[in-house]
């Protein structure tokens, strides 16, 4: 399905790359409402948050009243605010092939030990999962680079799409995922919406049962074949005070 994928995925980037953009201020909000189901007993879970786009604040409904709480720096830098992530997205190359190089070595959310970042990480996985990070960030999106960020997924060799992948929402859309060798215990895909190509959420299944061992005892079965995660951005905007909606 290369072809097909080349040809969608710069479909989205031509869709995109000419949007309007507007950078907000530090003292904005980010409104987002999310949905995730769970696999297994299917439980549904549905948040609502403010986060100040400097990152010093963010709001949430707790027993029916909003509350606004600090956030601390976070001395890792592995969290950062919509604000330092808008500085690190506009800061990416727009050209493609250069996108790609430089995210097939980033080290930023590596989910490996600090001291061996890409250990054992195929540049291609690393590339694939790093662009889709991007895609999920909070902050606001230049469209040149979200149009690369689609130009560089359509040249990894194991990205492929499907349609009607359904999220949280059961809203059907693009479903793109990478798969470099043949079928993976779980398949794990970005829904787009058809029509706008914006990131609905995202879908994981298992293709096959899936088991967990612990030491001394017999394996036990922990997502059966077919079962599903998922999740949907329902709504997101910028606002200028937490409580508003967008």
């Amino acid at each position: 399905m290369r072809p097909g994928s080349l040809l969608l995925l710069e479909q989205a980037a031509t869709a995109v790359e000419n949007k309007t953009y507007s950078t907000p201020r530090p003292d904005q909000w980010v409104y987002t409402k999310s949905k995730v189901v769970q696999p297994g007993d299917g439980r549904v879970t549905t948040q609502e948050s403010w986060f100040r786009y400097d990152g010093k604040q963010r709001a949430d409904f707790l027993d029916g009243e909003l509350k606004v709480s600090d956030v601390p720096p976070d001395p890792d830098d592995d969290d950062l605010s919509p604000q330092e992530y808008h500085d690190r997205l506009t800061a990416l190359p727009t050209d493609p092939d250069k996108l790609l190089a430089k995210v097939s070595r980033d080290r930023h959310w590596s989910d490996l030990p600090k001291e061996d970042p890409g250990a054992g990480e195929p540049p291609d996985a690393r590339a694939y999962r790093v662009l889709s990070v991007y895609l999920e960030q909070q902050a606001v999106m230049p469209p040149k680079l979200e149009a690369a960020i689609f130009r560089a997924m359509a040249r990894i060799p194991g990205v492929k799409i499907v349609v009607d992948v359904p999220d949280a929402e059961d809203r059907l859309g693009i479903g793109v995922y990478y798969e470099p060798k043949g079928q993976q215990v779980t398949t794990e895909y970005l829904v787009l919406d058809p029509a706008t190509y914006h990131l609905l959420g995202r879908r994981t299944i298992w293709n096959r049962d899936e088991w967990i061992t612990m030491p001394g005892k017999a394996p036990e079965p922990a997502f059966e074949a077919g079962s599903f995660w998922a999740s949907a951005e329902l709504k997101s905007g910028i606002v200028d005070k937490p409580g508003q909606i967008p």
